[in-house]
């Protein structure tokens, strides 16, 4: 999917620190503290904005966090099935079988003894598939385990920092939404399904209408993982931005 869309823009990835082969560090791993560890990481690689963002779940409000602090650099957002700042206590509220993801204390035992090679032993290695992108992904999975659970302990920052977010002003702005229903794998009646998703497209509206210029679509064949369940669809809504960018300024990232 990165090589599509290279094919027609410059395209960047990375990883937050802690994460495959990005360095940990020493510092809560909040907000604030990944949006200006992405904007060292781009100058330092020498790259200029403005940006189109692209953000998965939890990286939804990352990207919203790093336009608060960085709006010059940012011309356009795509949320790919994207975290909402209030969808916690909205899922709670409504499905308490939601319940917030709270870090247990056999997990936090677990990471102190990561380093022993406690994970190796407890997580599954086996990649889902046989790309070479989730083959890396189960390589480095107890490493970024590690700084994944960090990052939990440290959802109210990000998604209250996210939150602060109203407006994204003009920016091209494109929101896709995995509405594929498995209720199963989330322990839900076909009932608390429903809700789920009703829920689930209603805060997707929100992340779009933050911008006056916003594409949202449902795809009913993509799970949460629409990068890998449907990549074209992630592909199409990157161009989506970026051809309008260029409709505005030819010289735009």
């Amino acid at each position: 999917m990165h090589d599509d869309v290279a094919a027609f823009t410059r395209a960047c990835a990375y990883s937050r620190a802690g994460i495959l082969w990005s360095d940990p560090k020493s510092a809560r791993p909040t907000a604030r503290g990944a949006a200006d560890d992405l904007h060292a990481t781009l100058q330092r690689a020498g790259e200029r904005g403005p940006f189109v963002l692209v953000g998965h779940s939890a990286g939804g409000p990352a990207i919203l966090v790093y336009t608060k602090y960085y709006p010059a650099e940012v011309a356009g957002l795509v949320f790919v099935d994207s975290s909402h700042p209030q969808q916690f206590e909205r899922f709670e509220a409504m499905l308490p079988a939601l319940e917030t993801p709270k870090l247990g204390l056999s997990s936090k035992i677990m990471r102190e003894f990561a380093g022993a090679g406690a994970l190796r032993l407890w997580a599954p290695q086996a990649p889902a598939d046989g790309s070479e992108a989730m083959k890396i992904v189960a390589a480095f999975g107890t490493i970024s385990w590690v700084g994944a659970t960090r990052e939990i302990e440290e959802d109210p920052d990000w998604f209250g920092d996210a939150g602060t977010v109203h407006t994204l002003g003009s920016r091209p702005t494109f929101v896709l939404s995995g509405m594929k229903s498995i209720p199963a794998r989330l322990g839900l009646t076909p009932e608390q399904e429903r809700k789920r998703l009703a829920l689930w497209r209603t805060m997707q509206n929100e992340l779009a209408a933050l911008s006056t210029v916003s594409r949202h679509d449902e795809d009913l064949e993509a799970d949460h993982y629409a990068q890998t369940s449907n990549p074209p669809h992630v592909v199409e809504a990157v161009k989506w931005v970026v051809d309008r960018l260029h409709a505005i300024a030819p010289t735009a990232q």
